[in-house]
This record gives C-alpha cells, sequence and structure tokens, in this order.
C-alpha cells in the first residue's frame, strides 16, 4: 500500500510538471518572431524557378505597420542573367478572400538580374535544405487587406517573363487574427 502511495504521489508530480512545462514552452512559442521558409510546390512537378519566405522579429503589430524581411529570387542554375531582355514584375499582397484587390508593395523592373538569385545551401538539393538569397528587404503590409476579423495574406511574384512562360511564381501566405484595438496578431500556420 505504502508503493501505491508513492506511486500516485509521483504520477500526480509528473502530470504537473508536463503542464507547467508545456506551459511555458508555448509561452516561448509565443515569445519568438514569425518565419515562413520558402513553398517548394508540389511533389513530382516542375522545379519552381521563383522562392520567396519572410521573416518578424514578432507577431503582434499596429495594423498600419505590419512589416516583414522578405527574401526573394530565382535559382541560380536557371542562369537568368544571361537572359537577352529583361523579366519586370512586381512585389505584391492580397488577401485571399479578395484575390481581385492586388496592390502593388513595388515594382521590380529587372528581376532577372543577379542581385535577385538565389541557391540552396551547400547539400545542393532543394529537399530538407535551406535557400541562401541574395535579396533581402523589409516591405509594410498594406491596412486595407486586413479585411474581416481574420484571415489569409498572400506575399507574392508572380514570375511572367511572357504569354505561355511562367518561372513558377514565388508566394508565400500568413494567417491575421484582429486582436485588441488597431493590432494583429500573425501566424504562418
Amino acid at each position: 500500500m505504502k508503493y501505491v502511495k508513492v506511486i500516485v504521489v509521483l504520477i500526480i508530480i509528473a502530470m504537473f510538471s508536463c503542464i507547467f512545462i508545456g506551459c511555458d514552452k508555448e509561452k516561448e512559442e509565443e515569445d519568438k518572431g514569425l518565419y515562413s521558409a520558402a513553398n517548394y510546390g508540389g511533389a513530382g512537378g516542375p522545379s519552381p524557378v521563383l522562392f520567396l519566405e519572410y521573416r518578424a522579429e514578432t507577431r503582434e503589430f499596429d495594423i498600419d505597420n505590419v512589416q516583414l524581411e522578405v527574401s526573394f529570387g530565382w535559382l541560380a542554375f536557371h542562369e537568368l542573367d544571361k537572359l537577352d531582355f529583361d523579366i519586370s514584375d512586381s512585389l505584391y499582397a492580397l488577401n485571399a478572400e479578395d484575390r481581385s484587390n492586388r496592390i502593388v508593395i513595388r515594382d521590380i523592373p529587372r528581376l532577372n538580374d543577379i542581385e535577385y538569385s538565389c541557391d540552396f545551401s551547400a547539400n545542393g538539393s532543394y529537399l530538407n535544405s535551406e535557400i541562401i538569397y541574395n535579396h533581402s528587404e523589409k516591405i509594410i503590409i498594406p491596412s486595407a487587406l486586413f479585411i474581416g476579423e481574420r484571415g489569409t495574406i498572400f506575399v507574392a511574384i508572380d514570375g511572367e517573363i511572357y504569354p505561355n512562360h511562367n518561372l513558377g511564381g514565388g508566394y508565400n501566405s500568413f494567417k491575421y487574427t484582429k486582436i485588441e484595438g488597431n493590432r494583429v496578431k500573425l501566424s504562418a500556420k
């Protein structure tokens, strides 16, 4: 009987320890910033040419100042910088609920410049590999895109060179929830 009491006490201590460790871990995750790696496209399809990822030091912002550091580029082995014409495009954002309302963040007059190239880390394969970007910039997501109490916003580059030839567009998205006052909370999930 004495051993049963000891076992019950140990189980209770273990349960409370797990609960408190779990709470601390959840709080720790909450304090971390925001990051979303580039989308690699569907399995079995052609490999994408353009990649885009973002990060932020926090997850909560004033709705008028949602600032992300965006890295994007085309894979260096495609040698787009050797084309004899310029690829012009735009970095834009849109709300998933209203895809017709694309807001241009900035024009990119020469997307095929080597400045906008990227490559995989040392292992040379895009599976389980980090992408090293030559270009990164801070952008502010237009507050007009935060429609409704929650939603999804895409940040993208189309990658269209000319009709019927597409670079596979670089894009990424984040979810948002409006919180107290004029603030939003972002999530990469």
